[in-house]
């Protein structure tokens, strides 16, 4: 582990050492947590309606299964309207906010954007995925580095350690490249 002047060389500024451990990470906003609580409770009433339905009729087991493949978006622009659009999105302002952070050199907030990064790709990454198989390969792609980038960006700054910062970096501009590829196909696709 390199000493903290190497991290502060490594952003280009001198960050002053603190002498007590980092703030915990920011909650989201009251309105981000409405909206990811909508998410949640919709996607829990889709999945309990195929459910019930499926019980509530003398359908047999395999039946259900059926049920549950017809809410998955089978369309581009049906996935983009389902969510798979907002994930884009949340994944694109968080990736420009970290950039904003490196860019700044405020390592306490670059800490804390990583943590939402990960927690936003992650949740991207267990949506359905996109039914155009190169649009799902770019997105793919993007979410696997962004979240490498976002967990290596998270550690870096808890360790003090500029050479996994700047690993981060590297690997979130590949991740970028990525998730822009994937949102102008979604785009072009979805109208």
């Amino acid at each position: 582990m390199l000493p903290f002047s190497a991290l502060s060389e490594a952003l280009g500024a001198i960050v002053p050492k603190r002498s007590h451990p980092p703030s915990p990470p920011r909650l989201p906003s009251p309105s981000a947590r409405r909206w990811r609580a909508a998410t949640a409770a919709a996607a829990l009433a889709v999945l309990a309606g195929g459910s019930l339905a499926a019980c509530g009729s003398d359908a047999k087991a395999s039946d259900a299964g059926a049920d549950a493949v017809a809410t998955t978006p089978t369309t581009m622009p049906a996935w983009y309207a389902a969510g798979g659009g907002t994930h884009m999105t949340t994944v694109s302002r968080d990736t420009t906010t970290v950039d904003d952070d490196a860019s700044a050199k405020d390592t306490t907030s670059l800490g804390t954007d990583c943590v939402t990064l990960l927690t936003d790709v992650q949740a991207a990454q267990i949506f359905a995925p996109a039914p155009d198989a190169d649009t799902q390969q770019h997105w793919s792609d993007a979410l696997d580095r962004l979240a490498q980038s976002a967990a290596d960006c998270r550690d870096g700054v808890t360790r003090s350690d500029s050479a996994l910062i700047a690993k981060a970096a590297k690997e979130r501009r590949a991740g970028s490249t990525e998730l822009n590829q994937a949102m102008k196909s979604a785009a072009a696709l979805s109208g």
